[in-house]
């Protein structure tokens, strides 16, 4: 336990189940009456579980801010991912689940205790927000606070921005989110085609085929996407991107693709001596805060009924990944994997996809939302300092 006499605060290291409760339901008070949407407290529950396959290679620290009247108003996690590390060369830490009150010596001390447990262990630079990895939630919003998040997108007080700029840290990156009218992006789509031809008749002349997830071979698909993940990301130096091991991928994908349409999950294939080989894919979903965000983060047989009779009504989906293998880019793969999502959601009802997010200096994945009619509306940014 650190006290800060100043402002009379205490700071506590989370070591038990009652201070992981209280650490995750600091944000359902600081949130009220905001745009946020409550996470599922068994998920993050089991995230910061030991048996978390995440945690065979990284290591964490939660803190917990509290003032003189024992009330929460802050917390905070530093993580070290010794997978970025050994692929990044780099001695880098991070922090995530941030969250406190207005109050830059809350701020201060939350940040001071992770940056003094992140030197312990040799780490000089400190990025985030970043909960565990690239992969997970990241980045504080910069714009749109009165728009909600899509799932797996994060959501921030305006102020956090300041609060960094004062703590001395800079900007890192910017990370976009593009919104895509769908019913314009079919339009768009039926003016570029050749007239009186199919896609499918103009795509003969292509070396793949395109097709959507195969629901009876859930672990197989997800290795797929794991393999192409792994060798673009990493062929890139993708930014904070670290491989991602099959237990991790599982544990955290397989109950989404078991849940979400297999028709807004495609394959593209590269058709060679009578044999299909995976090259690239396209995962979206719908966007499932519309009903969370009225379950006050349980998951009782309630909420499963009401998410069962409510689902069908969603009509904004979320593009989280589309990645083709290095070897293939160019080929227009991309654009292919894009159209005929566009056209799936569009038969099925959908009115807008969000496609989040993208680096701001990732041009190629810029240049396809745009295609698509896509603009940015919002932004994440994380920071960043050395110490």
């Amino acid at each position: 336990m650190i006290k800060n006499l100043a402002s009379n605060l205490v700071l506590e290291e989370v070591l038990n189940p009652e201070q992981l409760q209280a650490f995750l339901l600091f944000p359902f008070k600081l949130y009220k009456g905001t745009a946020w949407v409550p996470p599922l407290i068994n998920e993050q529950e089991r995230f910061f579980f030991s048996a978390n396959p995440f945690w065979r290679h990284a290591e964490k620290v939660l803190y917990l801010a509290y003032n003189d009247k024992r009330q929460v108003v802050g917390r905070i996690a530093g993580f070290v991912n010794q997978r970025y590390l050994s692929f990044s060369n780099k001695k880098t830490g991070h922090f995530g689940f941030f969250e406190c009150k207005n109050n830059p010596f809350v701020a201060l001390l939350l940040m001071d205790a992770v940056k003094h447990w992140l030197h312990k262990q040799g780490i000089r630079h400190i990025l985030g927000p970043l909960n565990g990895s690239i992969d997970h939630e990241c980045g504080f919003l910069m714009n749109n606070f009165a728009s909600s998040p899509k799932p797996n997108i994060p959501y921030s007080f305006p102020y956090y921005p300041d609060l960094m700029k004062t703590l001395g840290f800079k900007k890192a990156k910017d990370l976009y989110a593009y919104t895509i009218n769908v019913q314009k992006a079919v339009k768009q789509i039926a003016q570029h085609s050749p007239p009186s031809q199919s896609h499918s008749e103009h795509d003969q002349h292509l070396d793949f085929i395109l097709r959507m997830a195969n629901k009876k071979s859930v672990k197989t698909e997800a290795e797929i996407i794991r393999t192409i993940f792994n060798e673009a990301m990493g062929a890139m130096h993708h930014y904070q991107f670290a491989p991602v091991s099959r237990a991790v991928f599982l544990d955290e994908t397989i109950d989404l693709l078991d849940l979400v349409d297999p028709s807004m999950v495609l394959f593209a294939e590269k058709i060679a001596k009578k044999k299909h080989l995976p090259v690239g894919f396209v995962v979206a979903y719908p966007n499932f805060n519309k009903i969370t965000k009225y379950f006050g983060g349980k998951l009782g047989w309630w909420q499963k009924l009401l998410f069962a009779l409510c689902s069908p009504a969603i009509r904004e989906a979320r593009l989280s990944l589309i990645c083709i293998l290095p070897s293939r880019a160019g080929c227009g793969i991309g654009s292919a994997l894009m159209r005929q999502l566009i056209e799936t959601l569009h038969r099925k009802g959908y009115k807008e996809l969000e496609y989040s997010w993208v680096l701001e200096d990732n041009l190629a994945s810029q240049k396809l939302a745009e295609r698509f009619g896509g603009k940015v509306y919002k932004t994440y940014r994380l920071f960043e300092q050395h110490f």
